[in-house]
């Protein structure tokens, strides 16, 4: 479940206009085959393949939001728009990684094909006559390749990241926490310092005194302003900061705990995954640059996502079924 998660996040996080780099993004009208949404470097995409895409984040969206969300903004941007704009998106990092785990021999074995074949065989069998319609003549040997090459991206993410060193100390990802003060003016938080001194409970003064909604936080190291890191972690539990000054204004803390051991345990999972993302990015940005995709910008405006039924079926989860844990 990570590791499919993990792939899906990379491609999340790859939405940009047309198809990929937009400084290389050539579009044409003509010269394309029949169904052809673009073409990049040999690989071709097909209306088939957008179409399930979108059909898929149509039923993301009204699973979340109801089907009132129709008919809203994202951005400026209509969300039937979005939504298209998203999924090329996708679709293009998918083709990218296919190139690129070509060059790394990444392919799947016969047990991954016979995977493949039966995850396309039960989606299209979940498919309504209504989906089927809107699919724009989809088939199961098309959904096949659609797995296939999902399933090879996996595999090449997990090759690319394989040798990020996992071992996070715990100093590196220590995660405190503290009981913040925040004023717009510095006068405030010395009258609530001359309180403290004179006795007065910081808990009960901090409620008083904060200008922000969130009075308890915890963070690790890398995550706030520097002159804030630098004073909170080196607090000790119980301790009162002096006045520091930063986001336009002014704290004080006091440190609740030096040392939160689920926190930590969290942070240490966050710097993993930003390590696997550069060890990744590093490779594909590399590969990537200078590679031009070829954009059938009339058929694309052509395929809306109002011809799709949301429907019940995730292509995601058919695809997590037959392929989690391997």
């Amino acid at each position: 479940m990570k590791r499919f998660l993990t792939l899906c996040l990379v491609l999340m996080l790859f939405v940009c206009t047309g198809c990929g780099d937009k400084d290389k993004q050539i579009v044409l009208t003509t010269g394309f085959g029949e169904d052809e949404i673009f073409r990049l470097e040999g690989e071709i995409c097909t209306r088939q393949e957008l179409l399930v895409y979108m059909m898929n984040l149509h039923g993301q969206y009204d699973n979340i939001f109801g089907e009132g969300i129709w008919g809203t903004e994202i951005s400026g941007m209509p969300l039937e728009d979005h939504i298209k704009r998203t999924a090329i998106a996708r679709l293009y990092k998918l083709k990218m990684m296919k190139l690129l785990a070509a060059s790394y021999q990444v392919e799947l074995d016969k047990k991954e094909e016979e995977l493949a074949k039966e995850a396309a065989k039960e989606f299209m069998s979940d498919l309504s006559a209504t989906e089927m319609a809107g699919a724009g003549g989809l088939k199961q040997n098309m959904v096949q390749n659609m797995y296939a090459e999902y399933r090879i991206a996996e595999k090449l993410y997990h090759k690319l990241i394989e040798n990020v060193n996992p071992e996070i100390s715990d100093d590196e990802a220590r995660t405190i926490t503290v009981r913040q003060v925040y004023a717009s003016k510095r006068s405030d938080l010395e009258e609530l310092l001359a309180r403290l001194e004179e006795g007065e409970d910081y808990d009960t003064l901090s409620f008083a005194y904060n200008e922000k909604d969130d009075y308890v936080i915890s963070f690790p190291k890398g995550k706030m302003d520097k002159a804030v890191e630098d004073v909170c972690f080196s607090l000790a539990e119980g301790e009162v900061s002096g006045i520091v000054e930063a986001d336009g204004g002014y704290y004080l803390f006091r440190c609740i705990s030096t040392y939160d051991r689920e926190e930590t345990d969290r942070s240490k999972q966050d710097i993993l995954r930003k390590r696997q993302k550069e060890a990744f990015s590093q490779v594909y940005d590399a590969f990537s640059k200078g590679k031009e995709c070829y954009l059938n910008e009339k058929l694309l405006d052509e395929t809306i996502s109002g011809d799709i039924s949301s429907g019940g079926v995730d292509f995601f989860d058919v695809y997590e079924k037959y392929f989690k844990g391997l």
